[in-house]
């Protein structure tokens, strides 16, 4: 009887231990997973734009937006029955260019140009849980930033390069594209000054600067693109005084500042009677239909001591028939004011 006691003590402390192990394995296997990690991102949409259902636009729920080509960061942050804090966190993103983990629990990401994209995210807390999260990412379209500029930019090796004499005066023209929706905002950076305006204008240029420009469509995607100017060395040609002239006249111009003796002059409906590639040129105006022709000069051939950029002045031209715009019939000490339809060069 004894013994029997003794076997059956045995057994049921056994049962009671494989029991007890049982228990701490469920009670690990449930604190492991006694949190939410959820995943808050820097970019709310400011439209539906291109998602197939409203549903799908849910930044607590499997698919999130973000704008191709942008850059965004997104944070992992938890809830748990301890109120425990982030002891580690491991990001996973595909569909990106790029990607950035910062120490703040955040990672920064640069989307590529595919429809979609995915991050997740895993994170440990200071009471030992694990948690992760996984967001589907749709990817929208970007506005895309394009300008023309004059002068006209170069593409060197992906960078637009404008080279001028100092002094000029560079504008910028928006030609910028929304695919699928529209432009909302423009912004213009640069030394000589910030401006929200579709187009922007630099005056009196003096040294080398970079200009940004930036775009952004109705669902807050944006496109950037940046000019670098290089001022070129040696100073703007400038003529002697000019100013109109009169249909089939002959009129000598010279350089006031040349630096060499090799000057390529060009006209506009007009013809150079001597004095190409020297410092000083003649030309017979002829006939302008619109009140003005235009001379050029060129100082490339003096190399890195004059500014090599096409100088053009317009040449107001009076016609031989000109209409005088005034009072035909006045009184006797009045004073009255006549004009010439002419339009002045810039």
């Amino acid at each position: 009887m004894k013994r029997n006691i003794r076997t059956l003590q045995r057994n049921l402390k056994g049962k009671l231990f494989v029991i007890m192990i049982t228990m701490l394995l469920v009670n690990c296997l449930f604190a492991q997973n006694d949190c939410n990690v959820f995943i808050k991102s820097s970019f709310e949409s400011k439209c539906i734009h291109q998602l197939e259902k409203r549903s799908m636009y849910d930044e607590y729920g499997q698919k999130i937006v973000a704008c191709k080509g942008n850059t965004v960061t997104y944070k992992a942050e938890v809830s748990s029955s301890a109120n425990a804090g982030i002891s580690s966190v491991s990001w996973n993103v595909s569909g990106a260019d790029n990607v950035q983990n910062n120490s703040d629990n955040t990672v920064t990401v640069t989307w590529g140009d595919n429809a979609n994209g995915q991050i997740s995210v895993e994170v440990i807390t200071s009471d030992s849980n694990i948690c992760s999260a996984t967001k589907n990412v749709l990817l929208i379209d970007r506005a895309i930033a394009i300008a023309s500029t004059q002068p006209a930019y170069n593409d060197l090796t992906g960078v637009k390069v404008i080279r001028v004499c100092r002094g000029e005066t560079i504008y910028f023209t928006d030609e910028s594209l929304a695919p699928n929706s529209d432009l909302i905002s423009y912004y213009w950076a640069s030394p000589y000054g910030n401006a929200s305006t579709k187009n922007y204008v630099i005056n009196d240029i003096q040294q080398d600067c970079e200009v940004i420009h930036r775009v952004e469509n109705n669902c807050g995607c944006y496109d950037e693109e940046m000019y670098r100017i290089e001022v070129i060395r040696g100073n703007p040609l400038e003529l002697s005084c000019y100013g109109a002239v009169c249909e089939g006249s002959t009129v000598t111009y010279s350089i006031i500042n040349q630096t060499c003796n090799n000057y390529f002059w060009s006209v506009e409906n007009g013809t150079i009677i001597s004095g190409q590639h020297t410092p000083q040129v003649t030309v017979n105006w002829k006939h302008s239909q619109d009140g003005y022709r235009v001379i050029s000069l060129d100082g490339n051939q003096c190399g890195n001591y004059a500014c090599p950029n096409m100088m053009s002045v317009k040449i107001p031209i009076i016609s031989d028939n000109v209409i005088i715009d005034g009072q035909t019939t006045v009184c006797e000490g009045e004073a009255v004011l006549y004009s010439l339809p002419i339009i002045l060069g810039m």
